[in-house]
């Protein structure tokens, strides 16, 4: 694994401190607790100050995270090739990061004077929370369309006449029951015409 490998390294091995904080962070996020990653939670929790701890005053924190990113760049330097993943934390927060080694040879890089893009991360908690809304409201979205065409073809078919009112009954009526039945149109019809 990865964190035993940087572990080994001789940046790690001199301080506790810097690997207690390493191991502690790296644990927290892959068992999902990421978010709780403070710099309370570090202090007590990886390098044993007490419950009293205030973050605000202390800076003890931000100065061995500061040394934390420093090692692991030397880490990277020295064992590039030996270190499939990468873990980094950014500037301004204690969750690390797992990105994918970029170097797949064994030459070391060239330096070159032209700024390189921060590898791609593999996974965050911003990302994954991204992609879960997404697919949350895209399915959302089908149920609203499936429901939409369902209950437009209830209401065609229940507006379109009955089958039977549309094709003629076969009756045999009798002439005298047919004049029966015009008799009442022929009577309105000489009314109005007298009038």
């Amino acid at each position: 694994m990865s964190l035993d490998n940087i572990l080994k390294h001789p940046a790690f091995r001199s301080s506790p401190q810097l690997s207690a904080f390493l191991y502690y962070v790296v644990n927290e996020e892959i068992a999902g607790r990421g978010e709780a990653i403070k710099a309370y939670t570090v202090a007590v929790d990886a390098l044993g100050r007490p419950d009293s701890f205030d973050p605000s005053s202390d800076p003890v924190i931000r100065v061995v995270a500061n040394r934390l990113r420093k090692a692991l760049d030397r880490v990277y330097q020295d064992e590039n090739d030996a270190i499939p993943i990468r873990i980094r934390l950014v500037q301004g927060s204690y969750r690390p990061i797992f990105t994918l080694n970029g170097q797949t040879d064994t030459a070391k890089p060239e330096k070159s004077s032209e700024p390189t893009s921060p590898p791609r991360a593999l996974y965050t908690s911003t990302t994954l929370r991204y992609h879960l809304i997404i697919g949350f409201l895209l399915v959302l979205l089908m149920i609203a369309i499936a429901y939409i065409i369902w209950h437009t073809a209830s209401h065609t078919h229940a507006m379109a006449p009955p089958v039977d009112t549309m094709v003629p009954r076969e009756e045999h009526l009798t002439r005298a029951e047919v004049n029966q039945m015009a008799m009442p149109i022929a009577i309105r019809f000489e009314e109005t015409v007298i009038l």
